[in-house]
C-alpha cells in the first residue's frame, strides 16, 4: 500500500511596530493510504510578540484552533518556550491551545521566565495514557526559570 502525507502552509508575519509582531499561520494537512478515505488536518494560529529593549518585561501569546480526523493527519508547531527548552506539540482532534510566555529582566544578570499553556480538546473526555492521564478534556502546564549571570 502506497502511504502518502502531504502539508500545506500560509504564514504572515508583520512587524506593526519596532516592539510589537504579529504572526499568522493555517496548516493544512491530508494523510492517504492507499485506496482508503483521506484523512485531513487543519491548524489555525495568531501570534503576538512584544520586545522593547528599554522595558524590562517581553512577552510572546499564541491562540491555536485545530483539526485532525485522526492521529495520522496531526500538525506539528513550534513555540516559544523559557529559555533553552522548546515545545513542538502534535495537533490531532478537535480543539484550541493558548500559551503566554513571559520574560522579565530583573536586574543586570537576573533574569526570570514564566510561561503558561493550555490545551483544550472538544472530541474526548480524558487526556493522555497511563500514569499521564488526565480526566477531563483540558490539559494544564507551568513552567518558570530563573537565570543568573555572571
Amino acid at each position: 500500500m502506497t502511504e502518502n502525507l502531504s502539508n500545506y502552509r500560509f504564514h504572515f508575519a508583520y512587524k506593526v511596530t519596532k516592539s510589537i509582531q504579529i504572526k499568522s499561520r493555517i496548516e493544512f494537512s491530508n494523510y492517504e493510504l492507499g485506496n482508503n478515505n483521506d484523512e485531513r488536518g487543519l491548524l489555525i494560529y495568531q501570534d503576538i510578540n512584544y520586545k522593547q529593549l528599554s522595558f524590562p518585561i517581553s512577552f510572546s501569546i499564541r491562540y491555536a484552533i485545530f483539526e485532525s480526523d485522526s492521529y495520522n493527519s496531526r500538525i506539528y508547531a513550534y513555540e516559544n518556550d523559557v529559555l533553552y527548552a522548546f515545545s513542538i506539540p502534535a495537533f490531532s482532534g478537535r480543539g484550541s491551545r493558548f500559551y503566554i510566555v513571559t520574560k522579565y529582566h530583573i536586574a543586570r544578570g537576573v533574569d526570570f521566565w514564566l510561561r503558561y499553556s493550555q490545551t483544550y480538546y472538544a472530541d474526548r473526555n480524558s487526556v493522555g495514557s497511563g500514569k499521564d492521564e488526565i480526566n477531563g478534556n483540558t490539559k494544564s502546564e507551568i513552567k518558570a526559570q530563573l537565570r543568573f549571570k555572571f
